[in-house]
């Protein structure tokens, strides 16, 4: 059985990986988005790291910070440094027993299991990762979310 610990190992790294085939893409690559107003690649990249940071939140109550939309590759640079960190946070989380959590926001509780909040940040993530490498393809990039895959994680 895949556990959850293996499921966040395998997250961090996928994460790491994808950000590289990103980051070998140009600049305007950030801009393109699915549809006008909606979000661009470089604020799916944003919104990576910020809901990790919201994640970590949830597990340690570290506040999160206020990001911007990628922009650059030296902002994707940024950003994977900063998802490689959080993606740490979250893999000594799960070795912690799974204890119900009050989560505070402004004035309202959230309950929840701490492998609630590990499993819906794999989710998240591979979510958005799906969204950008559609985004890509539409404009004719290509990221290649199959080496990504558990498969090439346990090989």
């Amino acid at each position: 059985m895949i556990t959850l610990e293996t499921s966040i190992a395998h997250m961090v790294w996928s994460d790491a990986r994808f950000l590289d085939q990103i980051l070998q893409l140009p600049d305007r690559s950030l801009a393109l988005s699915a549809a006008p107003e909606e979000w661009s690649v470089g604020h799916l990249i944003m919104h990576l790291v910020g809901s990790a940071e919201w994640f970590n939140f949830c597990l340690t109550a570290t506040p999160w910070s206020d990001l911007l939309p990628a922009q650059t590759m030296a902002d994707v640079r940024k950003f994977k440094s900063q998802l490689g960190d959080l993606g740490a946070v979250l893999s000594t989380q799960v070795t912690m027993d799974d204890e119900l959590l009050t989560i505070n926001v402004e004035d309202e509780k959230i309950l929840a299991h701490r492998s609630m909040i590990l499993s819906q940040a794999i989710m998240h993530t591979a979510e958005h990762k799906g969204q950008i490498a559609t985004i890509l393809k539409a404009n004719g990039l290509h990221i290649d979310l199959d080496v990504l895959d558990l498969w090439h994680f346990t090989s």
